[in-house]
């Protein structure tokens, strides 16, 4: 039996939303897991032409904020796909994925390949 925490993300740049999911995983078994929050992450990185240090700064301090409070164990993210919305969107999205990941490697957190 495994105790995670888990966080999950569905990242956009107007969009964010998150989960907060802690129970247990044991082989063979349904997991057992409980809601303990979900909503929307504001503090997301919208332009990559100016102020993108402080949108990473703010980003990178919610993911230290939800870390502290929950001791997230695992990151479980979807992979974000533009449907013909053409402009920076899909920048943005991938630069919070990879602000993610190496959150995640510093953190000593585990994390879902983005597929």
């Amino acid at each position: 039996m495994k105790l995670v925490t888990i966080l999950a993300l569905d990242p956009g740049t107007g969009n964010y939303g998150y989960s907060i999911l802690r129970g247990k995983l044991e082989k063979g078994k349904p997991p057992s897991l409980q809601v303990l929050k979900f909503g929307r992450i504001h503090t997301t990185v919208r332009e990559i032409k100016q102020g993108l240090v402080a949108q990473v700064a703010a980003y990178l301090e919610t993911l230290r904020d939800i870390q502290a409070e929950y001791g997230v164990t695992h990151v479980v993210g979807e992979r974000y796909q533009s449907r013909r919305m053409g402009g920076t969107t899909i920048e943005s999205v991938n630069i919070m994925i990879g602000l993610t990941l190496g959150f995640c490697q510093e953190n000593g957190i585990l994390y879902r390949d983005w597929e």
